[in-house]
């Protein structure tokens, strides 16, 4: 199955495989924001705290994010006089989370109990068209992308998600139906 479609005019940027350890030859580099949002979270307002008291609205913070997925164990939640401030901020089940700031890099799935909920500001939201997210996943999380990220350290972390100027290996554009079990094993 794609991924979802966003509106995008500009034609991609694309640059040819050098036999990268994660790319097969016939494939195609592309920045990450050539096919996909990212769109980062948001803090609480000053002299505002989380609390443990479940109200309905789950703050996601990079401790909770993972093994490429969000756990339940430790969740805190936005206090219900908050909640306005930061609604726009959300997350939902068909995007893909990464860290900006602490454990820079870490990609992973959404889970349905996190679906519409909040995003701390020190990790941004994948939205991505046109690819599968597993696959994207996958080589979001390949060596030559964390090896960008690593290198993205050095400058402030906010532009680390956010400029999404990553190069991403994957199948040529007319072909992005790439099988993420078939990948898994390179």
């Amino acid at each position: 199955m794609l991924g979802r479609r966003l509106r995008r005019d500009s034609k991609p940027e694309l640059s040819p495989s050098n036999g990268e350890a994660f790319s097969p030859g016939h494939w195609v580099w592309a920045h990450l924001h050539d096919f996909a949002l990212v769109l980062g979270g948001k803090r609480l307002p000053t002299g505002s705290s989380l609390v443990t008291e479940d109200t309905g609205k789950i703050y996601i913070r990079v401790t909770d994010m993972k093994a490429g997925t969000i756990l339940r164990d430790k969740l805190k939640y936005v206090p219900a006089p908050d909640q306005n401030k930061i609604l726009k901020y959300t997350i939902d089940r068909e995007d893909l989370y990464i860290t900006i700031a602490g454990t820079i890099g870490e990609v992973g799935k959404v889970p349905d109990f996190c679906h519409g909920q909040n995003l701390t500001e020190n990790a941004a939201k994948i939205v991505f068209r046109e690819i599968n997210g597993d696959f994207l996943l996958l080589a979001l999380s390949s060596a030559d992308v964390q090896l960008q990220f690593t290198e993205k350290t050095k400058q402030m972390a906010t532009e680390v998600g956010t400029k999404a100027n990553f190069w991403c290996a994957c199948p040529h554009p007319t072909s992005r139906r790439a099988a993420p079990d078939r990948l898994q094993g390179q």
